[in-house]
């Protein structure tokens, strides 16, 4: 019999070989582990994180993909008081190519989490992340934060992001036009 693929770490966070090669983007690990049986949705202790959260947070794409071809749960939200989702670890970070990967494969782009009720699209404009906002546009993210007393232009517009601004008011200056419109209609 070989290792055990899902032994956890022995610290507060109980991670397993999973997680530590997800998050290291090592997706041939990804892949030989999930063929030898690791459970692609195991929880650490700590925050309730999955391997695919730990993949989309450090913006390791070729393991993201490996992990949803392999049935892991695209919106596994963390289990801590926040209830984060891979999308909205990748949008927070600026991951564009995490963020498009997730969204083709079915992330709720509207999930808000439990603490303030941000969106992944309210992160990606808060942090001035151009490119995660427009794939989030694209992939029809309500533009309009739950609160309904503001949109994804008073967000970049509160957080000083010059070319979110821009891009949201002159559509004709963006280069995508499918997530302007998106933002428009």
């Amino acid at each position: 019999a070989g290792a055990a693929v899902d032994a956890a770490t022995t610290d507060a966070w109980g991670k397993t070989p999973l997680m530590k090669a997800a998050e290291k983007g090592h997706a041939e690990v990804v892949d030989v582990l999930c063929g030898a049986g690791a459970a692609v949705d195991y929880r650490d202790k700590k925050q309730g994180g999955t391997p695919l959260y730990y993949a989309a947070q450090f913006g390791k794409k070729e393991a993201v993909v490996a992990l949803v071809n392999a049935g892991a749960t695209v919106d596994a939200a963390q289990t801590n008081e926040l209830s984060f989702t891979p999308l909205m670890a990748a949008a927070q970070e600026g991951y564009e190519d995490v963020v498009e990967v997730l969204c083709a494969n079915g992330a709720a782009v509207d999930h808000r989490d439990k603490k303030k009720g941000k969106t992944p699209l309210y992160m990606a404009a808060q942090n001035g992340h151009r490119g995660a906002m427009l794939a989030l546009l694209r992939a029809r993210a309500s533009p309009i934060f739950p609160n309904g007393t503001s949109t994804v232009l008073h967000i970049a517009a509160t957080f000083g992001h010059v070319d979110l601004v821009r891009d949201l008011v002159a559509p004709a200056h963006c280069t995508d036009p499918v997530a302007i419109r998106a933002f428009l209609l």
